[in-house]
């Protein structure tokens, strides 16, 4: 706990060495953080791929049901850049992969963007699917993005520093 005291200067140069003195221990308190804070991006990074695969299963779920309910889902997987439910599952995959283990913040981001596209588009087209074909929402979409998923930013997605 930091205790403060306020106190009158007579001297000038008191004061100047009384303001070197707290500059070197605010840097030192700087220092500190940032090294406790470069610990713990590893567990940060760890939890966020660990999050990711809990989307790509749900992802998964949702194929699954999408397919029961006759709905292409590699034809709309097709106008989202990927050429099957294989092909999306494993890039996903593959993008997790290649985050763990290294502190690039642009591959997190990658795949948070992925995750936020890929969630809202799919329920949306899902949606209008069962809205022409008269179908009630079934269990694997609960209708909010994201549920029952921990580890989030707080939209639902899962976030990593800044960018949401």
């Amino acid at each position: 706990m930091l205790n403060y005291k306020f106190v009158v200067y007579n001297n000038v140069e008191d004061a100047k060495s009384s303001l070197r003195k707290a500059n070197i221990l605010l840097g030192e308190i700087s220092q500190y953080l940032k090294q406790v804070a470069q610990e713990l991006v590893p567990s940060r990074i760890r939890d966020y791929c660990e999050v990711a695969g809990q989307y790509r299963e749900r992802f998964r779920e949702q194929f699954r049901g999408g397919w029961d309910e006759g709905f292409d889902v590699n034809g709309f997987l097709q106008t989202q850049g990927y050429q099957s439910e294989d092909d999306f599952m494993g890039r996903f995959q593959e993008m997790i992969e290649n985050a763990k283990g290294t502190e690039n913040i642009e591959d997190l981001e990658e795949i948070g963007r992925t995750i936020r596209e890929m969630d809202q588009n799919l329920n949306e087209e899902l949606g209008r699917h069962r809205a022409r074909h008269g179908q009630e929402a079934t269990g694997s979409d609960s209708g909010q993005p994201g549920a029952g998923y921990g580890g989030s930013s707080g939209s639902g997605q899962p976030g990593f520093g800044g960018g949401q």
